[in-house]
C-alpha cells in the first residue's frame, strides 16, 4: 500500500509538460501563436468573422463542426478525416484557392487539428452577412421597376384640375370618400408659405393673393416661394440635421469649426 501511495504521489508532481508531452503545448497558446495568423493570412478573409463564403466560417470552433455547403470542417470523431484537411492538402477542395500553404503551415493546420481544432472563446462574433434572395417577387420591388407613364384614372365629376387629382380622387373614390372642399385664398396661402418656406405669410401678401384675379395667381406664388432663399434655408435644415451640422464641437470641445459656414450655404444654394 505504501508503494501505491508513493508513486501516486510521485505521478501528482509531475510537470504538466512531462504528462501531455512535450509537443502538446495549453490549448489557447498554440492556437494563438501558431494557428491563427495562418487563418488570418489565407482564411478570414472568406470565412472570418461575419464571413461565410460557401456558407463556411471558421471563428468559432461550433461554426467549424457546423461547416458550410460542402458538410462539417472537423470531424471530432475521426480528426485525421476532416475536411478542413482534405482542403489544405488540395485533396478533394483546394483552399486557400490563390495557392497551396506551405508544408510547414499544412503541418500546424494538421497538429490543430488533431488536437481537437481548439478555439478560445468568442466574445466579438459577428452574424455572417446574407446576401439577399433574388426572385421575381423581390425584383418587382417599386425601387427595381422603370419608371414610366401611368395611364390617368378616368373619374366622374369635375373635381381636380391635372392628372395628380385624378389619382387622388380614384383612390378616395375606391374607399367611399369625397375629397374636401376647394381652401379659400387666405387658408391656400398660408399653407404654401408653411410647406415651402416654413414661416407664416405677411399679412399685406395674403391680402394681395387674396384679391389677384390673375389666372395664373397661384402658378406665380409657387414659383415665386421656389426661388425665395427661405425655400433653400428651410429644406436644407433636413439634411443638415442629418448629417449633424454643427459650427462649434459641442459642449465637450466648444471650439468654433472655421469655414464650415461654407458646407451650409452650400446645401442652402443648392
Amino acid at each position: 500500500m505504501r508503494h501505491i501511495t508513493c508513486l501516486l504521489l510521485a505521478f501528482c508532481l509531475l510537470p504538466f509538460n512531462c504528462l501531455v508531452g512535450e509537443d502538446s503545448p495549453p490549448k489557447d497558446d498554440f492556437f494563438t501563436a501558431e494557428v491563427e495568423p495562418i487563418l488570418q493570412q489565407h482564411c478570414y478573409k472568406c470565412h472570418g468573422n461575419g464571413k461565410d463564403r460557401g456558407g463556411f466560417n471558421l471563428y468559432t470552433h461550433q461554426a467549424l463542426l457546423k461547416g458550410g455547403e460542402s458538410g462539417p470542417a472537423f470531424n471530432p470523431d475521426s480528426p485525421e478525416s476532416s475536411l478542413i484537411l482534405e482542403a489544405v492538402n488540395y485533396d478533394s477542395l483546394e483552399m486557400p484557392p490563390d495557392g497551396k500553404l506551405p508544408q510547414v503551415k499544412i503541418d500546424v493546420i494538421a497538429r490543430w487539428i488533431k488536437l481537437g481544432a481548439h478555439i478560445p472563446e468568442r466574445t466579438d462574433v459577428i452574424a455572417p452577412h446574407k446576401d439577399p434572395v433574388v426572385n421575381d417577387e423581390t425584383r418587382s420591388h417599386w425601387s427595381f421597376v422603370p419608371v414610366k407613364q401611368p395611364d390617368v384614372p378616368q373619374v366622374a365629376g369635375d373635381w381636380g384640375k391635372n392628372p395628380i387629382d385624378a389619382f387622388v380622387f380614384s383612390k378616395l373614390q375606391s374607399h367611399e370618400l369625397s375629397p374636401s372642399d376647394s381652401a379659400d385664398r387666405r387658408t391656400l396661402m398660408r399653407r404654401v408659405h408653411y410647406d415651402l418656406l416654413g414661416l407664416p405669410p405677411d399679412p399685406a401678401d395674403v391680402e394681395a393673393f387674396a384679391n389677384d384675379s390673375n389666372p395664373k395667381a397661384y402658378e406665380n406664388l409657387v414659383d415665386k416661394l421656389l426661388e425665395s432663399p427661405h425655400y433653400g434655408e428651410h429644406w436644407s435644415r433636413y439634411w443638415l440635421d442629418l448629417v449633424r451640422y454643427a459650427e462649434s464641437n459641442s459642449f465637450e470641445r466648444d471650439n468654433p469649426k472655421p469655414f464650415v459656414w461654407k458646407y451650409r450655404d452650400y446645401v442652402i444654394q443648392s
